[in-house]
């Protein structure tokens, strides 16, 4: 196992989910106002801590160990109720009238997305206009508006006149609950608004960023790939949501893949595998290991940059960006102290992150394989060959040592080859075991052949996103971008068919699955326990 869930007092794991519960707890049990009662209730508890610590007796270290997580619990539940904008009284929702049209200024948080007959996207709401002046607010909100408006990107700063509406309660075939999810992130209502101007240019760097994409885009429309293939390769590598057609979705919905459309952690982690493997000839001595490291970081975060640097890439790039450095230190892969130090940091500047969908899956995928991946890989030891001289005799003629050799080669290719499917094929299945309640919780439905679907088509995702962006690179060579664009198209070809053909299986989608919270958090704590029995089996 790449680590293992330590009851120390050295693990900021365990503070991190602690911290996190604390974070779940307002959220989830919408507790307001708590936090004049819990802030002296933890300060406290430190207090008690603190004298158990000076008694170092067995008893007393794990007193102080469930007393730090409580504590743990409380910052969490305080940091919720001090953070979140709903709860302060300059929120804008407090300023405005119901269905009367109103004047704000909002600045510009996501990247725009098409509707059927408008453009969407949410915006910070930066002040209200209450009478012959403007009064500074805070809080989200959904913004639609016309389609002539393309100028609309991140960091740009509107003003414009609308009438706030309550979110919906639902959308979508499979019944999401939005209006439940977006408050929890902190997004109060809607807003159709009329008469949209820019008030300021916005913020440099994303503006830098918004033409680079615009570019790449414009790169992938000129290709000569077909029109679904384009909506599906932009969607990958520049994060828009809007490019693939409703058919496309829906046969991804179909396949358990919809979450291949939404750039997340997974094609984070993708290119820092990329990176991985292009360093692995290179061996693993200290220096290798620290340009390795390098190279990871600056690629990921390009990465977040050529998608939009949108929130939930952004969160991903952190993520894994405390995952390298901790594998630099430590040298163990996907390390649980990593990822509870980075959970840790954005929870502490950002509470709600909590119930954001993005959070829950990355880290939910990304923890279950640092528990369950080498468990579950070693249950098919796969011989590695060594050095080539092993394979040598001494009184051998040269075409016989070149026979041995090619033989060699041949043999260590199909090994490795075979090592990396069984790897990619383990990393799938946990993935998609560990997210599938969360799947079932906030989309109510099931796709009973996910799992094949994901053995078939993620491990190829490495190769797909590579190519892309080799094509992309080489746009300005006619010879090579032609090349690649071939390359490109067939291995959409093959992901869509592969696609298809799993949508079109009986019984590939299952809706209207009632799958409770309850139900939820007992599928979470049967994980919780497979992942402390496996480390008493390991000891």
């Amino acid at each position: 196992m790449s680590d293992t869930i330590h009851t120390s007092h050295n693990n900021p794991f365990l503070y991190a989910v602690a911290f996190a519960v604390g974070c779940g707890i307002g959220t989830y049990g919408n507790l307001d106002g708590v936090a004049h009662i819990l802030l002296p209730c933890a300060v406290g508890l430190c207090l008690l801590n603190a004298l158990l610590l000076i008694h170092q007796t067995r008893n007393h270290r794990r007193l102080s160990l469930a007393t730090t997580l409580v504590i743990a619990v409380l910052l969490g539940l305080t940091a919720y109720d001090l953070r979140n904008p709903i709860h302060r009284e300059d929120n804008y929702i407090r300023h405005v009238e119901d269905m009367a049209p109103t004047c704000f200024v909002a600045e510009v948080k996501s990247e725009p997305q098409r509707t059927t007959k408008r453009l969407k996207a949410i915006v910070e709401v930066t002040a209200i206009k209450d009478g012959d002046s403007l009064v500074t607010t805070v809080g989200k909100a959904v913004v639609y508006y016309d389609t002539l408006a393309t100028w609309v990107a991140p960091g740009v700063r509107i003003m414009a006149v609308g009438k706030f509406q309550p979110l919906p309660s639902t959308v979508g075939p499979e019944r999401f609950r939005y209006r439940q999810y977006m408050r929890r992130k902190g997004v109060m209502s809607q807003c159709f608004a009329t008469g949209i101007e820019p008030v300021e240019s916005g913020d440099r760097l994303m503006l830098r960023i918004r033409r680079w994409r615009n570019t790449l885009a414009k790169i992938v429309n000129s290709s000569h790939l077909l029109p679904e293939r384009q909506g599906i390769a932009k969607a990958l590598v520049l994060g828009d949501r809007s490019a693939p057609n409703e058919i496309t979705k829906a046969e991804f919905r179909a396949a358990g893949l919809s979450h291949l459309l939404c750039v997340s952690g997974l094609h984070v982690g993708i290119v820092a595998l990329i990176v991985g493997l292009i360093f692995r000839p290179f061996g693993t001595n200290k220096r290798t290991r620290l340009l390795k490291g390098l190279a990871e970081l600056v690629a990921v975060w390009l990465f977040v940059l050529m998608t939009g640097a949108a929130p939930s890439t952004l969160r991903a790039g952190t993520m894994f960006s405390f995952i390298i450095v901790g594998r630099l230190v430590t040298n163990r892969p996907a390390s649980l102290v990593a990822l509870g130090l980075s959970a840790l940091t954005l929870l502490m500047i950002r509470p709600t992150l909590i119930a954001d969908i993005g959070f829950q899956f990355s880290y939910t995928a990304v923890t279950g394989i640092a528990v369950f991946y080498y468990p579950i890989h070693d249950l098919l030891p796969l011989r590695r060959l060594g050095d080539a001289s092993e394979y040598m005799g001494e009184k051998l003629s040269r075409r016989q040592r070149r026979w041995r050799r090619l033989k060699w080669l041949c043999r260590r290719v199909a090994a490795d080859g075979l090592e990396l499917l069984w790897k990619s094929t383990v990393l799938t299945i946990v993935a998609q075991v560990c997210v599938m309640p969360l799947t079932l919780y906030y989309f109510n439905y099931l796709t009973p052949w996910f799992l094949m679907a994901g053995v078939l088509i993620v491990p190829f995702m490495g190769l797909l996103l590579g190519s892309i962006m080799v094509m992309m690179a080489t746009s300005g060579w006619p010879w090579g971008w032609q090349t690649m664009t071939e390359v490109v198209n067939w291995e959409l070809g093959v992901v869509s068919d592969l696609t298809q053909w799993v949508a079109a299986l009986p019984g590939a989608m299952v809706e209207d699955v009632r799958f409770t919270l309850p139900m939820l958090i007992v599928a979470m704590l049967a994980l919780t326990t497979a992942a402390v029995w496996l480390r008493s089996v390991k000891k």
